[in-house]
């Protein structure tokens, strides 16, 4: 039986959006934690779970957080990454293909109170295709 190996979506995601976001006028920058030193305005997308869906298909559950100064300017970036991760389905990134992004919560505002930042946050279950090891 083959090995199957399921790609790194944080880091895919954090590419494609990367360059997905400025591309719709949102100059922020991606990462997978709350990076050191902190910009104003960013975007973190860490992996939470989620299992194997079958033995190629991995179901990986992704928490967004959008941080910005102003509650509102959080929000519409929130909404634009809603947008971008709803729109995976059928696109293949580095060359996997994503077969289906179930949202499980839409943007909530959660502030985070220790660095004052607004942050809105959301979680979606992203199906990837894995590859076979060699």
């Amino acid at each position: 039986m083959d090995v199957v190996i399921f790609p790194d979506i944080e880091q895919l995601l954090v590419d494609y959006l990367n360059t997905e976001l400025p591309n719709r006028g949102y100059e922020v920058s991606v990462h997978t934690q709350i990076p050191n030193p902190r910009p104003e305005t960013f975007v973190t997308v860490p992996r939470v779970g989620g299992p194997a869906r079958n033995r190629v298909v991995d179901m990986a559950t992704i928490s967004c957080d959008s941080w910005a100064i102003r509650p509102k300017q959080a929000h519409d970036l929130a909404q634009m990454v809603r947008g971008v991760i709803n729109a995976l389905p059928g696109k293949a990134l580095d060359g996997y293909p994503i077969y289906r992004v179930t949202e499980f919560t839409g943007p909530g505002n959660l502030p985070d109170t220790q660095s004052q930042h607004a942050r809105y946050t959301q979680a979606f279950s992203i199906l990837v295709r894995g590859y076979v090891a060699e």
